[in-house]
């Protein structure tokens, strides 16, 4: 065969084999066969996904519109990674690069050079008073009370006697059953709970002795997508809903960001997924009005109703995901463009507003490489007037010249700095480490699938594209953007559970509170440790 035959054959294999490849799911079929509920539309997608052998390869799921709109059949939208810049619809798949890290801040219109580093730890790194607490077990954990039993005696022992049974065996009655005929006995520390069982079921007057056995709500949220929300489950946030069910509307909560699709105006929508939060009048400090909607971050994705989503969504609604303090109240400011930038001047006014406008938590999914003195100043103002500031600590660790601290304004005292841990709680491979770092909550990693669920490891909240304002999705995205709205979230829980108004008693807690990861102790890859909601509602760590 020629050799230019032989070329125009081989091009044409080629060809056969790209559109087998992307050939779209059969949408006749989808429309004669509805799915029932979002269960359908999701085992179809993998199983679409899997037939293409998408799964666990370089091309990654990012997103999926789970949404049955007016019981029509669901159409199956999501979106694949790509390692590519390019942005292009291939028949019914888009094709995208999602590796998402906080948007860059700009001091006045233009990008500086990086600053001279700082070592200086933050001062709160000294204080002998926070300490590690690797190998602490967690309540949820367990499955019996420690150092206690309970024991049915054979009628007829009078209460002397019963005592003198447990005084034999080196225990005390710690109190007798008020209503059922038990005893709860305390044992000795040097004896365990299986021990102090046998030792007691052995004695004649004893009908029965068993743990006393832990038992927990059972509240988990309705939205059907929650269980591929790991990041919840990792900073034990079920267990946290059983102390404060999810903050109360009083906590405000400003989210610094690139606005919020929180409303109905003009060409923009609301949220579906958010419809059930509460909002209070925020600021447009780009547009320099009153409604700080939404309008993506340069490629188009809406960053701020993805954050947040994960501190706010509307929770056990039925639909789409959860949020963490879903009953607290967003105060949506807008200081990022649609091109995913912002000043430093305009961070510094949002900052103020928040402050003065009764918020008491301010969430910044941002950074940048300097410090500004105005950023600064409206940080310290924030801190003093009792709001608690928490900041992504930025995504650089993989460029070729990672910075040695994290970004601003995460590095400020002031501020609580969050970088990003995966699946498998590890540092992520982008998460920026340093003195300033203090602690780590779930972020995700868009480039592996460590928990075999058949998606990416991304942090799963709503979203959009634009300029389509009204088309929402659910995508799965990673950055310490992500991680530090989780921590904006329980704290709102916090005040809302201990009503405190001290920033700085609330970042002790955090700090204390924090499951040790990598070497023991404080250290620059992952502060003190990953975020604990759950002890952290207990009250440890807080100084009363």
């Amino acid at each position: 065969m020629p050799i230019r035959n032989r070329s125009v054959v081989l091009i044409f294999i080629l060809i056969i084999s790209l559109l087998f490849l992307f050939t779209p799911v059969n949408r006749a079929q989808n429309q004669s066969q509805p799915q029932k509920g979002n269960q359908g539309g999701m085992a179809l997608l993998e199983k679409s996904l899997r037939s293409r052998n998408l799964i666990h390869s370089r091309w990654l799921l990012e997103a999926l519109d789970g949404l049955p709109m007016g019981g029509s059949p669901m159409r199956l939208n999501f979106f694949l990674l790509r390692r590519s810049l390019a942005f292009r619809p291939l028949k019914d798949y888009y094709l995208y690069n999602r590796t998402y890290s906080s948007p860059r801040l700009r001091d006045g219109n233009r990008l500086r050079e990086r600053p001279p580093r700082s070592d200086k730890p933050l001062i709160s790194g000294d204080n002998p008073e926070i300490r590690s607490r690797r190998g602490l077990g967690k309540l949820g954990h367990l499955k019996y009370v420690p150092g206690v039993i309970v024991v049915k005696f054979r009628e007829g022992l009078t209460v002397r006697e019963v005592r003198r049974t447990a005084r034999s065996l080196g225990c005390r009655i710690m109190r007798s059953s008020r209503f059922s005929d038990f005893e709860l006995i305390e044992i000795p520390e040097t004896m365990t709970v299986p021990q102090a069982v046998k030792l007691y079921s052995k004695q004649p007057d004893v009908v029965y002795a068993e743990p006393n056995y832990y038992r927990y709500s059972t509240f988990r949220p309705s939205d059907p997508y929650y269980s591929y929300q790991w990041h919840f489950q990792q900073i034990d946030i079920e267990s946290a809903w059983d102390i404060n069910f999810g903050s109360d509307p009083s906590v405000i909560v400003a989210v610094i960001d690139s606005g919020v699709a929180f409303e109905n105006y003009k060409v923009f929508k609301q949220a579906p997924d958010l419809a059930g939060t509460r909002f209070v009048p925020g600021f447009d400090f780009v547009d320099d009005d009153r409604h700080p909607n939404d309008e993506g971050t340069g490629d188009g994705f809406g960053h701020g109703t993805w954050v947040t989503g994960i501190i706010a969504q509307t929770t056990n609604n039925g639909l789409g995901v959860a949020g963490i303090a879903f009953n607290a109240t967003i105060m949506p400011l807008r200081v990022l463009d649609a091109t995913g930038s912002g000043t430093s001047a305009d961070e510094a006014e949002a900052i103020r507003f928040a402050a003065l406008n009764g918020a008491r938590v301010i969430n910044l999914s941002l950074g940048g490489e300097e410090a500004s003195q105005a950023e600064h100043e409206a940080v310290r103002f924030a801190y003093r007037n009792g709001v608690v500031l928490v900041a992504a600590a930025g995504n650089e660790r993989d460029e070729p010249e990672p910075p040695s601290d994290v970004c601003y304004p995460a590095r400020y005292e002031e501020v609580l700095a969050i970088g990003a841990t995966d699946y498998l709680r590890q540092r992520t491979y982008y998460s920026n480490g340093g003195p300033g770092l203090d602690v780590v909550a779930p972020g995700g990693d868009m480039t592996v699938d460590s928990n075999d669920d058949g998606f990416v490891d991304g942090v799963l909240q709503q979203s959009f594209l634009a300029p389509k304002y009204d088309k929402f999705y659910y995508f799965f995205t990673s950055g310490t953007s992500g991680a530090t709205p989780h921590v904006a979230g329980i704290v709102a829980m916090l005040i809302s559970q201990y009503g405190i108004t001290d920033p700085e008693v609330i970042y002790d807690a955090i700090r204390y509170t924090a499951i040790d990861q990598g070497p023991p102790g404080r250290d620059d890859g992952y502060g003190y440790g990953l975020v604990n909601a759950r002890d952290l509602l207990l009250g440890l760590g807080i100084n009363r």
